[in-house]
Protein backbone atom coordinates (compact mmCIF):
# COMPACT_ATOMS: atom_id res chain seq x y z
CA UNK A 1 0.00 0.00 0.00
CA UNK A 2 1.24 3.46 -0.88
CA UNK A 3 1.62 5.64 2.21
CA UNK A 4 2.24 9.36 2.41
CA UNK A 5 2.01 10.32 6.10
CA UNK A 6 1.19 9.21 9.61
CA UNK A 7 -2.03 9.88 11.50
CA UNK A 8 -3.41 9.76 15.02
CA UNK A 9 -6.76 8.18 15.87
CA UNK A 10 -8.93 9.09 18.84
CA UNK A 11 -11.53 6.34 19.28
CA UNK A 12 -14.44 6.47 21.71
CA UNK A 13 -14.10 2.71 22.28
CA UNK A 14 -10.48 3.28 23.40
CA UNK A 15 -11.34 6.09 25.84
CA UNK A 16 -10.07 8.71 23.37
CA UNK A 17 -6.44 7.71 23.98
CA UNK A 18 -4.19 8.70 21.06
CA UNK A 19 -3.44 5.77 18.74
CA UNK A 20 -0.62 6.42 16.29
CA UNK A 21 -0.84 4.91 12.81
CA UNK A 22 2.74 5.40 11.57
CA UNK A 23 2.08 4.64 7.89
CA UNK A 24 -1.13 5.59 6.15
CA UNK A 25 -2.46 7.13 2.97
CA UNK A 26 -4.32 10.35 3.87
CA UNK A 27 -5.84 12.79 1.41
CA UNK A 28 -8.22 15.74 1.49
CA UNK A 29 -11.30 15.11 -0.71
CA UNK A 30 -14.61 16.67 -1.65
CA UNK A 31 -17.11 13.85 -2.13
CA UNK A 32 -20.80 13.96 -1.22
CA UNK A 33 -22.85 10.98 -0.10
CA UNK A 34 -26.54 11.02 -0.97
CA UNK A 35 -29.43 8.80 -0.02
CA UNK A 36 -33.16 8.72 -0.78
CA UNK A 37 -33.75 11.27 1.98
CA UNK A 38 -31.16 13.70 0.65
CA UNK A 39 -27.53 14.62 1.32
CA UNK A 40 -26.06 12.57 4.17
CA UNK A 41 -22.67 14.23 4.49
CA UNK A 42 -19.77 15.58 2.50
CA UNK A 43 -16.51 13.70 2.80
CA UNK A 44 -13.55 16.02 3.35
CA UNK A 45 -10.81 13.44 4.05
CA UNK A 46 -10.07 9.82 3.20
CA UNK A 47 -7.56 7.56 4.93
CA UNK A 48 -6.34 4.00 4.32
CA UNK A 49 -4.01 2.04 6.58
CA UNK A 50 -2.99 -1.42 7.74
CA UNK A 51 -2.78 -2.40 11.40
CA UNK A 52 -2.62 -5.60 13.40
CA UNK A 53 -4.53 -4.00 16.29
CA UNK A 54 -8.21 -4.77 16.79
CA UNK A 55 -10.06 -1.50 16.26
CA UNK A 56 -13.67 -0.70 17.13
CA UNK A 57 -15.06 2.43 15.50
CA UNK A 58 -18.08 4.46 16.58
CA UNK A 59 -19.04 6.35 13.43
CA UNK A 60 -19.60 10.04 14.10
CA UNK A 61 -17.84 9.95 17.49
CA UNK A 62 -14.25 9.05 16.53
CA UNK A 63 -11.58 11.41 15.21
CA UNK A 64 -8.49 11.34 13.00
CA UNK A 65 -5.72 13.91 12.75
CA UNK A 66 -2.98 13.84 10.13
CA UNK A 67 0.43 13.58 11.77
CA UNK A 68 1.65 12.69 15.23
CA UNK A 69 -0.51 14.43 17.83
CA UNK A 70 -0.45 13.74 21.56
CA UNK A 71 -3.48 15.35 23.17
CA UNK A 72 -4.67 13.62 26.33
CA UNK A 73 -8.40 13.49 26.98
CA UNK A 74 -9.60 13.19 30.57
CA UNK A 75 -12.63 10.90 30.33
CA UNK A 76 -13.21 10.73 34.09
CA UNK A 77 -15.40 13.87 34.07
CA UNK A 78 -17.78 15.30 31.50
CA UNK A 79 -15.95 18.65 31.62
CA UNK A 80 -12.61 16.92 30.98
CA UNK A 81 -14.07 14.94 28.09
CA UNK A 82 -15.66 18.01 26.55
CA UNK A 83 -12.47 20.07 26.91
CA UNK A 84 -10.32 17.29 25.48
CA UNK A 85 -12.57 16.81 22.46
CA UNK A 86 -12.51 20.57 21.80
CA UNK A 87 -8.68 20.45 21.85
CA UNK A 88 -8.70 17.58 19.36
CA UNK A 89 -11.10 19.40 17.04
CA UNK A 90 -9.18 22.67 17.25
CA UNK A 91 -6.00 20.77 16.28
CA UNK A 92 -7.64 20.02 12.91
CA UNK A 93 -9.24 16.65 13.57
CA UNK A 94 -11.76 15.17 11.15
CA UNK A 95 -14.76 13.18 12.36
CA UNK A 96 -14.78 9.57 11.14
CA UNK A 97 -18.14 9.03 9.48
CA UNK A 98 -17.55 5.54 8.11
CA UNK A 99 -14.89 2.92 8.83
CA UNK A 100 -14.71 -0.14 6.60
CA UNK A 101 -12.34 -3.04 7.08
CA UNK A 102 -11.47 -4.56 3.72
CA UNK A 103 -10.99 -8.21 4.67
CA UNK A 104 -10.32 -9.82 1.32
CA UNK A 105 -7.41 -11.33 -0.55
CA UNK A 106 -4.10 -12.07 1.10
CA UNK A 107 -3.03 -10.62 4.46
CA UNK A 108 -1.03 -7.95 2.59
CA UNK A 109 -4.23 -6.61 0.99
CA UNK A 110 -6.33 -6.29 4.17
CA UNK A 111 -6.72 -2.70 5.35
CA UNK A 112 -9.00 -0.05 6.88
CA UNK A 113 -10.68 2.69 4.84
CA UNK A 114 -11.96 5.75 6.69
CA UNK A 115 -14.32 8.36 5.29
CA UNK A 116 -14.18 11.58 7.29
CA UNK A 117 -15.72 15.04 7.43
Amino acid sequence: MYTNTSCTLYLKSNGYKPLLIPHCFYTETSISSASKTGLDYTESAFCMFKTDEKLEFTNGHDFIIEGVIDINVDTSTSAGLSGGLKKIQSAGAKTIMRADYKDYGSARMRHWELSCK
